[in-house]
C-alpha cells in the first residue's frame, strides 16, 4: 500500500548532541519492541518486524512524531510486501505481520506495559505516549469502520473483550482489556464512541443469543403422529429465549457476563448495554418476555427452572422422542435412586424440605434417594446460582458506580428496572389463581418466566446491600443520620420520580388510610437517596417473583399428590408402593395409562425439586430475610416516630414480608437457626408483627394484620407440642425434634423483646378482626381500658373471609398461645384482659376478650360438628367401599370418597386446635367465660359434644380406620373435660369470687336441657379412666361430676 505520507520531505536539521541522538536512538528502540517495527531493511537480532522505512529520521530512527502516520500506515495494511518483511523468511502468522489492526493495537498496547513500568522516567513517558497513539489510532478505526457501515473493528474489539474476560483467560488479560477500553474512551467523545460501539453491542447480543443455538440437526419424521406432537409442542412452548440459553452451567456465559461487567464501568458503554437491553420501541415494550431477550435479559434467564407444561402435551412428547422436559439437574435418570441407608439429615442440609402435606409413601421413597446424588445436584445447582447472582451483583454495581459519573446511565437503569416490572405487573394476581389458570392464556404466556424474575428479584434485594446489615435493623436506626435506614424516604412513593420508574407504585393501595395526603406531597420533583429508588423497585420485583414460585411450588406438591392418588387407585391392593417403585427406580409398565402416571410422577417430581433448589438457595434466603428485617424496623419505627408516613406506603411491603416468612416457617423452618441467618436481626420482626397486630391504624387491612400471627409462629421456639399436630406415622421426614430454638429462645427471653408485654392484645385483636362484619356494631370494639392510650381510639377493622381462610389464617395464633400458655408473663395478660373485660362487659361495644372467647365457642361448634357429620357420612362410604373389594370401582366416587376424607381429617384437625385453644383461655379467664352472657353457649356445647363421643351417639361415629382421618376421640375427651375441671372445681391459688363463676358454671351444665343427663358425666368419668394417661384428670373430673350430682 503506498504511504500517503510518504512524501513528507525531512528538513535540515542541525547536529544534535551525543545526549540527544542517545534518546532518539532510544526512543526510536522503545518504538520498534512496542509496534515491531524496524527502521532498517537488514536482518536483526529481533525475529519478524516489519521494514518502515517512510517515516523515520535522516539518521534512521523513529521518532514520535511520526508515530501517527506509522500507526495509521499500520493499521490500514491489507497485506504484507515482500520487501518490507525482515528476516525474508519470517512466516506471516507472526505477531508482527497481524492484519487485524484492533488485534495488531491491543497487542501493541500489552508490549507497551514493559516500559511503564521501568524505573527511567524518560522510558516511562514515551511509552505513554505510544498507549495514546494506541488509543487514537484504534478509536479512529472505529471511526472509519462507522462511516464505511462496516463493523469489522467493532467485532474484532469484542472477540479481544471476551477472549481476555473469559473465565479460563489469565486474570492479566482483563486488566489490560480494561486499559484498552478505558484508553479508547478516554481519547474520544461520548457522541462518537457511542456511535462507533454500537455494532460491538449488537454483536454482543447476537453472541448471548448463539448460546441457545441447538447444534443437533433437526429430525425429519415421516410418522403424521410425532408430526402433530411436535407441532403441539412448538404451540405450547413458552415465548421468548429457549431452554438452552436458560442452563445455568455456560461458561461461554459467564466470560460474556464479565465482559458485561467491564464495559458497564464506563458510562458510554453502560447506556449502550441498556439501549440492547431493552425491546423495540412500541407494543413490545408491553409484553414481559421481551425483556428477557435483550443483553441483561439474556443474563438474568439461567436458572434450573422449567416451566409447568400441561402433562398431556409434555407426555406425549415424551412418548415421541422429545425431552422438552429433562431439566439441567434433575432429570429422567436422577434424583430418584434405591439406596435405603440414605442420610436425611443431609438431604435437610441439601434443602430438600417436603414438609407440606407430601404423600406418606412418596416421602417415604424420598426419604431412600441416593443422598450422594440428591446432594451432589442440590449443592452444584445452588453453587452456581450463587455464582450467577454474585456476578450479576457487580455487573450491575457498576451500572450504579457508572450512574455517579453520569446521571443518565441511571436514570436509564431504573426506567429498564421499572419498564420489565411494568410489563410483568400481571404476574402478582397469579400466586392466586395458579392452580386454575389456563395454560393457553395469552396474558400469562406474555409475561416473563419465573426464573428471570427470580433471578432479578434476588439482585435487586442485593443491590440494597447497606439495608441488609444487621446494624440496618437495629433499633434506633431510622433515627441515625448516616443509618442506611435514613437513606430509605417513603414521601418517593407520590413522587414524579416513582411515577416515571414505576408508574403503579403510587395506586397501589396503602398500608394506613388514617392520614390523607395532599396534592402539595404528589408529583413532588426531588432527588431521593440512591437505596430509596433501590429498596422500592427491590419490593416491587420481589413481590413479582417469590409468591407465584411459592404458589407454583404449592401447585406442583398438589399434582404430585394428585398422581399418587392415581398410582394408589392403579394398584392392585391399594398400596402404591410397587408402582411407585417402578416409577422412580426406573422400571416400566405395558400399560400405557401406568406408562403415563410414571412418567407424570418423574416429571413433577423434577419441576418439584427445581422449584425447591430455587426457594432454598440459602445466599438469596438470607438476603430476603435481611431485607424484610430492615424493612420491619423501618415499618416499626414509623408507627412512633412518624405514623403520617404510613399513608405512603403500599401493602404489598407486609406481603412480602410474611410470603418469606411463611416460606421459612412451613418449608425451611430450621434456617432461621442456620449459621447463613445469624447475621440477621430477629427482634424487628417480632416488634414488627406485634405493633402492627395490635395498631389497625397503621395497617387497614385485617387480612395483612392475621397473617402477621405466621411471623410469630416462626418465631416462637415451638414445633407441633400437641400429639395431632405431630406427623402421620410412617412419615418423619424432618420433624419438630431436628429443628433448634437456641436463637429463637434467646430471642424471647430477651430485654430487646419489650414488645411481648402486649403481645396476648395483638393476637386477639388480629383473631377478631377477620370475623367480624365490618360496619356492624361488634366490629368497632375496642382494644379494652388496659390497652395504651393511642390503641383506645382504634376501632378493630374486620372482614369477612371463607371458612377455610379463616382457619388458615388462626392455626398460626393457635400455636402462638400453646406456646405462651402457662408462662406468668403471659398468663398475666389474659388476666389483665379479662378484668377490662368484666369492666366493661355492658358496654354498648363489647370487650376485646368477650368477642375472642365467644367466635371461640362458634368455631368450636361449628368445627366439631362438621366432622362429626363427616365421620357419619364417612361411615356409610366406607360400607360401600368394601362391598366393592376395598375401593371404589368408579373413579369419581374413589376421589369423592378421598376429598371427603381430607375434608375430615381437616376439621378434626381444626377442631382439635381450638378446643385446645378454648380449654386454655377458659383456665385463665373463668370469669368472663361464666359471666350470663356466655356460660350457657359454652356449657351447651361441651355437654353437646360430650353426648356425642362417650353417650349412645358415640357408635355413630365409629369408622374402620379413624387414624386415617386423624380422628382420636380420646383427645376430644379429654380437653373437653379439662374444661369441666377449669370451671367446676376451684383450682386458683386465689378464692376471690371463684364460688361464685363455679356455680355459675355448674348450674348453666345442668339447665341443658337439650344434651345433659346425670349419666353423662358418669359415662365421661368411664372413658377417661380408659384413655387418659393423667390419673390428677381423673381424679379431678371426678369431683366435677360429683359436684353436679349434689347440686
Amino acid at each position: 500500500m503506498e504511504n500517503s505520507f510518504s512524501q513528507i520531505p525531512n528538513s535540515e536539521m542541525p547536529p544534535k548532541s551525543p545526549k540527544a541522538s542517545e534518546e532518539l536512538h532510544e526512543t526510536s528502540n522503545i518504538v520498534e519492541q512496542i509496534f515491531l517495527v524496524s527502521s532498517k531493511d537488514v536482518p536483526c537480532n529481533r525475529t519478524s518486524v516489519l521494514f518502515s522505512g517512510d517515516v523515520i529520521t535522516p539518521e534512521g530512527y523513529f521518532t514520535l512524531d511520526g508515530l501517527e502516520y506509522l500507526l495509521f500506515e499500520r493499521s490500514q495494511m491489507k497485506e504484507f510486501p515482500p520487501d518490507r518483511i525482515c528476516p525474508k523468511t519470517s512466516p506471516l502468522t507472526d505477531p508482527a505481520f497481524q492484519l487485524d489492526p484492533m488485534v495488531y493495537l491491543f497487542e501493541s498496547f500489552r508490549r507497551s506495559f514493559d516500559f511503564t513500568n521501568s524505573k527511567c522516567q524518560t522510558t516511562v513517558e514515551v511509552a505513554n505516549y505510544c498507549q495514546i497513539q494506541i488509543f487514537k489510532q484504534a478509536s479512529l478505526c472505529l471511526l472509519l469502520d462507522t462511516e464505511m457501515e462496516m463493523d469489522n473493528c467493532a467485532l474484532s474489539l469484542l472477540n479481544i473483550l471476551l477472549n481476555c474476560t473469559h473465565v479460563h483467560s489469565d486474570p492479566d488479560n482483563a486488566v489490560a482489556i480494561d486499559n484498552f477500553l478505558a484508553g479508547i474512551l478516554s481519547v474520544s467523545d461520548a457522541e462518537s464512541c457511542t456511535t462507533s460501539l454500537r455494532p460491538m453491542m449488537k454483536g454482543l447480543l447476537a453472541k448471548l443469543k448463539e448460546l441457545e443455538a441447538d447444534r443437533s440437526p433437526p429430525v425429519v419424521s415421516t410418522d403424521p403422529l410425532q408430526n402433530l406432537v411436535s407441532r403441539l409442542s412448538a404451540q405450547n412452548k413458552p415465548p421468548g429465549p429457549g431452554k438452552g440459553a436458560r442452563l445455568l452451567f455456560q461458561t461461554d456465559r459467564d466470560g460474556i457476563t464479565n465482559a458485561c461487567t467491564l464495559l458497564a464501568k464506563y458510562p458510554v458503554t453502560a447506556k449502550l448495554l441498556l439501549e440492547f437491553s431493552y425491546p423495540e420501541e412500541g407494543p413490545h415494550r408491553e409484553v414481559g418476555w421481551r425483556y428477557e431477550d435483550g443483553v441483561l435479559g439474556r443474563l438474568l434467564i439461567p436458572s434450573p427452572l422449567l416451566p409447568l407444561l400441561p402433562y398431556q402435551i409434555s407426555y406425549m412428547e415424551s412418548t415421541s422422542g422429545g425431552r422438552s422436559w429433562v431439566g439441567e439437574f434433575f432429570t429422567d435418570q436422577s434424583p430418584i435412586k434405591a439406596s435405603v441407608d440414605a442420610d436425611k439429615n443431609t438431604i435437610w442440609r441439601a434443602s430438600l424440605t417436603f414438609e407440606i402435606s407430601f404423600p406418606n409413601v412418596y416421602s417415604i421413597h424420598i426419604a431412600r434417594c441416593t443422598t450422594i446424588v440428591i446432594d451432589r445436584l442440590f449443592s452444584f445447582s445452588l453453587q452456581l446460582t450463587t455464582e450467577i447472582d454474585s456476578r450479576l451483583t457487580v455487573l450491575f454495581k457498576n451500572f450504579l458506580r457508572s450512574g455517579k459519573q453520569d446521571d443518565s446511565v441511571k436514570a436509564s437503569l431504573f426506567e429498564w428496572f421499572g419498564a420489565c416490572l411494568h410489563a410483568n405487573r400481571k404476574r402478582k394476581q397469579l400466586a392466586n389463581t395458579i392452580g386454575n389458570a389456563d395454560p393457553n392464556n395469552q396474558e400469562v404466556r406474555q409475561l416473563a418466566s419465573d426464573g428471570f424474575l427470580n433471578n432479578l428479584a434476588s439482585l435487586t434485594v442485593y443491590l440494597c446491600g447497606p439495608l441488609l446489615s444487621y446494624q440496618a435493623a437495629s433499633p434506633g436506626a431510622l433515627n441515625q443520620p448516616k443509618s442506611p435506614l435514613a437513606m430509605v424516604k417513603p414521601e418517593f412513593v407520590v413522587s414524579n420520580k416513582a411515577h416515571k420508574i414505576l408508574p403503579e407504585l403510587s395506586e397501589e393501595t396503602r398500608l394506613s388510610r388514617q392520614h390523607k395526603i395532599s396534592k402539595e406531597d404528589t408529583g413532588k420533583d426531588e432527588n431521593f437517596p440512591l437505596l430509596t429508588d433501590l429498596f422500592f423497585v427491590a419490593h416491587t420485583a420481589l413481590r413479582l417473583a417469590f409468591p407465584t414460585l411459592l404458589a407454583l411450588h404449592m401447585e406442583t406438591n398438589r399434582q404430585l399428590n394428585q398422581w399418587e392418588q392415581e398410582a394408589v387407585m392403579r394398584s392392585s391392593n391399594g398400596d402404591a408402593s410397587a408402582f411407585l417403585a417402578g416409577s422412580f427406580f426406573g422400571g416400566t409398565s405395558a400399560d400405557p395409562e401406568e406408562q403415563m402416571i410414571q412418567y407424570c410422577l418423574r416429571e413433577r417430581t423434577s419441576r418439584f425439586l427445581e422449584q425447591t433448589a430455587v426457594l432454598g438457595c440459602p445466599s438469596r434466603l438470607h438476603a430476603y430475610l435481611a431485607f424484610i428485617s430492615t424493612t420491619c424496623r423501618l415499618l416499626a419505627d414509623l408507627v412512633t416516630q412518624n405514623p403520617q408516613a404510613l399513608s405512603y406506603l403500599p401493602e404489598f411491603l407486609v406481603d412480602n414480608i410474611v410470603e418469606v416468612v411463611g416460606y421459612l416457617r412451613r418449608m425451611n423452618d430450621d434456617f432461621l437457626e442456620s449459621h447463613e441467618a445469624a447475621d440477621v436481626a430477629l427482634e424487628s420482626l417480632l416488634e414488627f408483627s406485634i405493633v402492627f397486630m395490635h395498631h389497625p391504624f397503621a395497617l387497614a387491612n385485617p387480612h395483612l394484620r392475621a397473617r402477621l400471627a405466621e411471623i410469630l409462629e416462626a418465631l416462637i421456639p415451638f414445633r407441633d407440642d400437641e400429639e395431632w399436630n405431630s406427623r402421620p406415622s410412617g412419615s418423619n421426614l424432618f420433624t419438630a425434634s431436628g429443628l433448634r430454638f437456641i436463637r429463637r429462645e434467646q430471642l424471647m427471653q430477651s430485654e430487646s423483646a419489650v414488645r411481648l408485654k402486649e403481645v396476648i392484645a395483638s393476637l386477639i385483636t388480629a383473631f377478631v378482626a377477620i370475623e367480624l362484619n365490618p360496619g356492624s356494631e361488634a366490629a368497632s370494639v375496642t382494644l379494652g381500658s388496659n390497652a395504651p392510650a393511642i390503641a383506645q381510639q382504634e376501632a378493630v377493622q374486620t372482614a369477612t373471609v371463607s371458612f377455610e381462610e379463616k382457619f388458615h389464617y388462626r392455626r398460626p395464633m393457635y400455636a402462638c398461645l400453646r406456646f405462651w400458655y402457662g408462662k406468668p408473663e403471659y398468663d398475666s395478660q389474659f388476666r389483665q384482659l379479662e378484668d377490662a373485660a368484666i369492666a366493661h362487659i355492658d358496654d354498648a361495644r363489647p370487650p376485646l376478650l368477650l368477642q375472642f372467647l365467644s367466635l371461640l365457642i362458634n368455631d368450636a361448634t361449628f368445627l366439631l360438628d362438621e366432622a362429626i357429620s363427616f365421620l357419619a357420612q364417612l361411615k356409610v362410604r366406607e360400607r360401600a367401599r368394601e362391598s366393592q373389594g376395598g375401593r371404589f370401582t368408579n373413579r369419581d366416587e374413589e376421589s369423592m370418597f378421598q376429598h371427603m376424607s381430607r375434608l375430615a381429617r381437616y376439621h378434626i384437625s381444626l377442631g382439635l386446635d381450638n378446643i385446645s385453644a378454648l380449654r386454655r383461655v377458659v383456665s385463665l379467664c373463668p370469669r368472663v367465660v361464666t359471666h350470663q352472657i356466655l356460660v350457657d353457649r359454652i356449657t351447651c356445647m361441651l355437654n353437646y359434644f360430650l353426648a356425642h363421643l362417650v353417650g349412645p351417639k358415640s357408635r355413630e361415629l365409629i369408622v374402620r380406620d379413624k387414624s386415617s382421618y386423624g380422628f382420636k376421640p380420646e383427645l376430644f375427651v379429654e380437653e373437653i373435660c379439662r374444661v369441666y375441671v377449669s370451671l367446676g372445681l376451684d383450682n386458683s391459688e386465689s378464692t376471690e369470687g371463684r364460688n361464685s363463676t363455679i356455680s355459675a358454671f355448674l348450674r348453666a351444665v345442668v339447665s341443658d336441657g337439650r344434651s345433659y343427663s346425670p349419666e353423662l358425666l358418669d359415662q365421661a368419668l368411664g372413658v377417661l379412666r380408659r384413655v387418659s394417661v393423667d390419673p390428677e384428670l381423673v381424679k379431678l373430673f371426678s369431683k366435677v361430676a360429683e359436684a353436679l350430682k349434689v347440686g
